[in-house]
Parts: C-alpha cells; structure tokens; sequence
C-alpha cells in the first residue's frame, strides 16, 4: 500500500524542551532532526492536545487508525480533528457531510477526539486557540506531502517542536533541509522529533471508487467504519451516476445564489462568475460548498464581512448548526 496515506506525524509542540538528539542529514544545519528513543518521545510529548487537519473526503479507518494510536502512544489529553473546507480544493463531500462522517468514525471516543471546521482564519488560528483554550502543548499533525508547507504556516510561534511518525520504508521523502528557509524566515530553527507509525494507510480516493458504483463491495468494510458507511449511504454520497444527475442543474442553482448574494453584499467587483467545475461523485451540497468559495474569491470578501457572507450563504442553501453536527462552530458561534 505504498502509494495510499503516507503520513507523517508532524506534531508543533508549543513550549516543550528541544530534541534529544540531533541526527546528520542533508540539512545545512538550520533544523534539527531528532531520532530520539520512544519512550523520550512519549514522556516529552505526554498531556498535550493533538492537531490533525484534512479533506476527509470520505475518512477512512486510517485516519481513524493513526489519531486513536497517536493519542494512545503518546498520552496526549484529546485530539482535536479538523475539515479543511476554505480552500481552492474541490471537494466531492461538503464540509457539513465530512463533518457528520468524522462524528460517526470518532464516536467511541467520547469528548478524547473533538471534531470541528477549519476556522476561516486558518489552521494557524486553530492550533492558537487550541493552546488558549486547553492551557497546553499543542501537537499538529500533518501528512508528509503537505509537512514543509504546514510548518511554514506554523513558523513563529513559541518554542514550535515536531514529531515526523515514519511508516517503514516511506521516509524517503524527508529531508530536512526543506526546513532551512523557514529556518531563516522564522528565527528558530524546527525541532523534529521521530518514531515509527502503527498505522494502516488506507486510501481516500480507493474508497471512493469502491463507492462510485453504489453496488456493495465487501472490501469496504477493511478500509471504512460502519458508521461512516451508514452516512454515506443515508445520504447517498459519492455515487457517481447520481452525481451526474445533478451536473444540468448546477449552471442556474449557482446564478441564483450569485444573485442573492450580490443583493445582499453590493461590491463595486460584478463582473460574472463563472460556474465551479463540477467533478464525479460530488454531491450537491458539496458543489454548493464550490459556489460559496467561488463568490467569496471573486467578490475579494474578507474579514468580518467574510463570516456573514458565510452565514448568510450557509442559511440561503438551509444549513444550520445541525447540519455540521457540533457542538461549537466557528461560523455559528452566535447561533
């Protein structure tokens, strides 16, 4: 399965002591990188709060896999799970979708893995609020094809350590010298702590096309939870004849919205919009997660005015707090 999952652990250790030891690399000496011992590792990094961000689309027991082991191997208080959705990204799911996925993976787990949206801010912001709310260490967890742009998001905050978790065999991507430059950026140099992953990398995209017949597969229960696959055919997600269906009636449902919104929000930017391409196996919800994102970038809304854009756009598609299926959104904090 070497080309599924390759993730890394990258975890940002807000206020924790420096690596145990220095291991030789490419590097030209701005970053450390540690191949400390585990048991180091698990007493350094133990009480803190987890961070894991990305698409989801769908998750699978991977993910499910490397959260729960982590926050087990490590001893961490909780691990705060977050969707991706404000990005250029497409996505087949909508964040609402994701989320309600994540809630069944994450079930058994009670208040130990808190699932939430991307704060419009950013995962920055996230792993901020993170440290200010628990009164901990904050460990933030990336894949391994995202790891350098991530600590470059992360670079400059406080006594910033990382933990790399490697599968056997699939490290032969790190290089430490990737991190020279935000070295230089941030004035201190990333501290990268490493020890094995545990985990079964199991593929997003292999489980969508297992899905896209809507034909039951009995594969699909070794690579997705029960609970997820009940969301998934409750509401049947990523069936790609259904998906299909919807493609006619994208081109006027996002002309009417662009209406409402630009009636709602006057910009002197009106210039028209083009529709968002539609992919295979998207649903509908998630195609108008496209058209928010679409209008937002081309009306250039920001700030304030971005948080009730996106209220107002979430309530013209009928979203409402249950919709996410949290406790504590970040877009309805006031609802």
């Amino acid at each position: 399965m070497k080309n599924f999952f390759r993730y890394s652990l990258l975890i940002a250790s807000i206020g924790l002591s420096a690596c145990v030891k220095k291991q030789a690399g490419p590097s030209s000496g701005n970053s450390s990188h540690s191949s400390a011992s585990s048991d180091a590792v698990f007493v350094k990094h133990q009480g803190a709060s987890g961070y894991f961000i990305g698409s989801f689309d769908p998750p699978t027991l991977g993910h499910r896999s490397l959260v729960v082991d982590t926050k087990q191997r490590l001893a961490l208080s909780k691990v705060y799970v977050s969707v991706n959705f404000n990005t250029d990204k497409v996505y087949k799911a909508s964040v609402g979708e994701r989320l309600r996925m994540l809630n069944a993976l994450f079930a058994s787990e009670g208040g130990k893995v808190v699932i939430k949206r991307e704060a419009l801010e950013g995962r920055r912001q996230d792993v901020q609020k993170i440290r200010d709310t628990e009164k901990t260490a904050v460990l933030a967890i990336f894949g391994t094809d995202t790891l350098a742009k991530n600590v470059r998001i992360l670079a400059g905050l406080e006594k910033v350590s990382f933990l790399n978790v490697v599968r056997a065999g699939q490290d032969e991507d790190f290089d430490p010298s990737e991190f020279d430059k935000v070295s230089t950026e941030s004035g201190a140099p990333p501290v990268i702590d490493e020890i094995s992953d545990t985990s079964d990398g199991i593929s997003s995209s292999l489980v969508r096309a297992k899905l896209a017949t809507g034909k039951p597969d009995p594969e699909l229960s070794k690579l997705v939870h029960p609970g997820v696959l009940e969301v998934i055919d409750n509401e049947k997600l990523y069936r790609a004849e259904e998906s299909q269906a919807l493609r006619s009636e994208l081109e006027p449902k996002f002309k009417a919205y662009v209406a409402h919104m630009d009636n709602l929000f006057p910009s002197q930017r009106t210039a028209p919009i083009d529709t968002p391409v539609w992919v295979s196996q998207q649903s509908l919800a998630g195609a108008q997660d496209s058209f928010i994102r679409a209008w937002l970038r081309a009306r250039e809304v920001k700030g304030k005015e971005e948080m009730e854009a996106r209220q107002a756009s979430e309530k013209y598609f009928g979203w409402t707090r249950q919709t996410f299926a949290l406790e504590e959104d970040p877009i309805y904090t006031a609802r």
